[in-house]
């Protein structure tokens, strides 16, 4: 099985296996430089081992997303379907443009002075 979730600390989404999970929240994640060999390890869903580093994860949230529908522990038996709704969640997901959008909102105003008349 895989699991789509979003590292907290960079709002990255990921499909990982679900061995890859300590069920606290975070997500052991192998220390392989080579991308090939961190995708070939994801999609033979390599044991985990005790030297590989966890980092804080969410589960990407249930519901429904333009047409992305994910229950709430998002099992994905299959990876070509995983990546596949993985791509579609970077398309609709809005993680990476939220705090941009904040910055846009927030508008400083200014003052108006006061006059005094003497």
């Amino acid at each position: 099985m895989y699991k789509l979730v979003i590292f907290t600390d960079d709002n990255e989404l990921a499909v990982v296996p679900s061995n890859w999970l300590d069920g606290t929240g975070f997500c052991l994640w192998p220390p392989f430089k080579s991308t090939t060999k961190l995708s070939k390890a994801v999609q033979i869903q390599q044991c985990a081992c005790d030297s590989w580093k966890a980092y804080p994860i969410c589960l990407l949230p249930g519901g429904e997303s333009g047409k992305l529908h994910l229950s709430y522990n998002n099992n994905i038996d299959n990876y070509e379907r995983a990546r596949e709704k993985l791509r579609l969640a970077e398309d609709t997901s809005d993680l990476q443009t939220a705090d941009s959008e904040e910055d846009e909102n927030t508008t400083r105003h200014s003052k108006r002075r006061k006059r005094y008349v003497t």
